[in-house]
């Protein structure tokens, strides 16, 4: 089970970096080249009112680093969505 479980938390961030990226590269003219993300806190036992959380650095192609404190809160609320909507869907496929 934790290697399942391990599994899909890899599925879920490697589909949260590809949200992020195409997400910020579809609203603004600085491009992402590439998201660093992890978890900053993962639940034990999920109750529906307790998402994973994470943080996210992007290196955009000028060199510069952007944070989730850097983005607007449109877009952090947007990818705070999908997070808990890729994270629900894994934990359907895992049960």
């Amino acid at each position: 089970m934790k290697a399942m479980l391990d599994y899909y938390k890899s599925k879920v961030l490697s589909r949260m970096q590809d949200s992020i990226k195409m997400g910020y590269n579809l609203n603004h003219e600085e491009v992402c080249e590439y998201v660093f993300l992890d978890y900053t806190y993962f639940p034990d036992k999920y109750d529906g009112s307790n998402p994973p959380k994470i943080s996210f650095v992007m290196k955009m192609r000028t060199g510069s680093d952007k944070t989730e404190n850097d983005c607007s809160k449109p877009f952090t609320e947007l990818m705070d969505y999908f997070l808990k909507n890729y994270y629900e869907l894994y934990l359907k496929r895992s049960s």
